[in-house]
């Protein structure tokens, strides 16, 4: 499996992540030993800024399905990974919903927070958008220019869905596998209502929009040769 050239600059963000969140607490004073139990965890999980990190695993995940894609030789090893990747790639974004959390937790100051927020966000979106460059780029070899491109469209698409179904509905990539019938039937009964109908449209629209702007100026300047 060839290295990103990226996986180090990105590995640091994260790093840096946790090291902001870790220290934020170690502020506040709540130490490890008091995160010991699932209640306590799930208690403080607002307060701690915790899910952060397994927000950021989860941002990992398309990153490394994707690396690991063109290492595939069967067709039922390549889509599979494909239709994997699909899955879990609007955990990616997805954390720049987070930034909901943002309000003030004194002693912590208000930009250190919008500091690390910010440094979750960017790491996400940038782990996302390395991922889909590198599907992009072995669809290509797959089945042409066009049809990856499509591809492309059709994930940011599917992604901007995603966030909805994961910031609104409360589900997230694992309950696909885990649970498909109860995802299908909330999902279903959710579309069928006009409010969260147009909430859903208005969500899709708007994420898959921005994060589309987003993919094509990076693709645009990937491809472009600097002067």
């Amino acid at each position: 499996m060839k290295k990103h050239p990226l996986a180090s600059l990105l590995l640091a963000q994260s790093v840096l992540c946790g090291i902001l969140v870790l220290f934020r607490n170690f502020h506040l004073g709540w130490l490890p030993e008091e995160w010991a139990s699932p209640v306590q965890l799930v208690a403080l999980r607002s307060k701690t800024f915790l899910f952060l990190g397994w927000n950021l695993f989860l941002a990992w995940v398309p990153y490394w399905l994707a690396a690991v894609l063109p290492s595939a030789k069967r067709a039922v090893q390549k889509y599979g990974l494909l239709l994997l990747w699909l899955l879990f790639f609007p955990n990616a974004p997805y954390i720049i919903t987070d930034l909901i959390h943002l309000r003030p937790h004194p002693p912590i100051p208000l930009w250190y927070d919008a500091a690390l927020f910010f440094s979750a966000a960017w790491t996400g979106l940038l782990l996302g958008y390395c991922s889909l460059l590198r599907v992009e780029s072995v669809l290509s070899r797959w089945w042409g220019q066009r049809y990856a491109h499509a591809f492309s469209y059709l994930a940011l698409l599917l992604c901007g869905f995603g966030v909805y179904l994961g910031r609104f509905l409360r589900w997230n990539s694992w309950d696909a596998l885990v649970h498909p019938l109860t995802l299908l039937k909330s999902t279903s009964h959710s579309l069928a209502h006009p409010p969260t109908l147009f909430l859903s449209l208005g969500v899709t629209t708007l994420f898959a929009t921005l994060l589309g702007l987003g993919y094509f100026t990076l693709y645009t300047l990937a491809k472009t040769e600097t002067p």
